[in-house]
């Protein structure tokens, strides 16, 4: 398979035997599989115990990111949530780091800065605290459609996904509060 890498001096496509991909509230059957195999450690949510770099003990050509991994490496020691906002930074540090490896070069520790927390709570609703600016209702759902259309990694995925949802919205559709495909 392939990564493709986008930075400010272009595009890179690094070759991988295997990409896995996971998504969920619970850790992925891939992780015990992965400790099964390899003899990594999972913690009691049957996460994967990572290194500082993601990579699991003895094998630093696997990596592990997002709500699959335990990464305890912190100021306080607690492993970072399973959510979105860390998956992001993970999986962006991850790629930037094999990046620089792959060109001999060192790379920064992973330092994760928390931006707060959103949830949507029902039709054109939702709650945010982003470090401690706090909001709700019609403009906390607004927020949030801004901040997952920031995300999104290209325009042409944007304007898709912000006409999808501003029809939703017209036509009175509960999908509108879906992320991906209504």
């Amino acid at each position: 398979g392939q990564v493709v890498v986008t930075t400010a001096d272009g595009e890179r496509t690094l070759e991988a035997k295997t990409i896995c991909w996971t998504a969920g509230v619970a850790a992925a059957p891939l992780g015990k599989l992965l400790a099964d195999r390899s003899g990594c450690s999972l913690d009691r949510g049957g996460r994967v115990v990572v290194e500082p770099d993601f990579s699991i003990p003895g094998h630093p050509e696997i990596r592990v990111v997002g709500d699959l991994c335990s990464y305890s490496h912190t100021a306080d020691g607690k492993p970072l949530p399973g959510m979105a906002g860390p998956a992001v930074q993970m999986g962006g540090w991850v790629a930037q780091d094999i990046l620089a490896s792959s060109q001999g070069e060192s790379h920064k520790p992973f330092l994760f800065s928390d931006f707060g927390s959103m949830a949507v709570i029902g039709p054109l609703f939702a709650v945010a605290d982003l470090r401690g600016f706090k909001v709700s209702g019609a403009m906390g759902w607004l927020l949030w459609g801004l901040a997952h259309l920031a995300f999104m990694p290209d325009n042409e995925n944007r304007l898709t996904l912000l006409t999808k949802w501003l029809w939703m919205i017209a036509a009175r559709q509960r999908s509108a509060l879906v992320i991906g495909e209504g």
